[in-house]
């Protein structure tokens, strides 16, 4: 993407507009970017000043707000770093204790398991775009939306259900893993 601002009139002003993706990789996300948008309109009094006036307003105005965008993000991203937030749920009588966390190595919130076995579960719950555009959202306001417990509980009583010897998740683990393709049985 060429980074230019973009001049328009609407309604009898002129708007800017400015686009930027920024490659942020991770190690499981190598082609992960963050895209900064940045509009306006530009007072009467800079337009009457003439072309190099709006030109050098935009691009401030540019400056700034990605700046402004940039730490936000790295204030996000610090307090991503920080997020521990406690799960409890019962599965039958088994009271199971876990949290969510954000694993920097991951890059991805994680699932802790801690009662009444220990677990970690690397997360893939409200990634992506799909999942944004569908409006799976994981936080809100640094807690858990309604759906993202939900799915956290479910993936919690999964987590203990699987390390149970005698489930059925394993069973059916063991019974693919041992299955040998019917040309060798014969």
């Amino acid at each position: 993407m060429e980074e230019r601002i973009y001049y328009r009139v609407e309604k009898g002003n002129i708007r800017f507009e400015f686009d930027r993706d920024e490659h942020v990789p991770s190690r499981r996300h190598p082609r992960t970017y963050r895209h900064y948008h940045v509009s306006g309109i530009v007072p009467s009094a800079v337009v009457r000043q003439g072309e190099p006036a709006v030109r050098r307003y935009a691009e401030r105005f540019v400056q700034r707000e990605i700046g402004r965008q940039k730490a936000a993000d790295r204030r996000y991203d610090e307090r991503l770093k920080t997020l521990d937030i406690p799960i409890v749920v019962m599965h039958g009588s088994v009271r199971l204790v876990g949290r969510v966390r954000w694993s920097e190595t991951e890059d991805s919130f994680v699932l802790l398991l801690e009662k009444p076995v220990q677990r970690e579960i690397v997360w893939s719950y409200g990634r992506g775009f799909g999942a944004a555009m569908a409006g799976k959202r994981v936080l809100e306001r640094w807690n858990l939306t309604a759906n993202a417990r939900r799915a956290a509980e479910a993936e919690l009583i999964l987590a203990f259900e699987q390390q149970r010897p005698n489930s059925p998740h394993n069973l059916v683990e063991r019974l693919n893993r041992n299955a040998a393709p019917e040309k060798e049985k014969q």
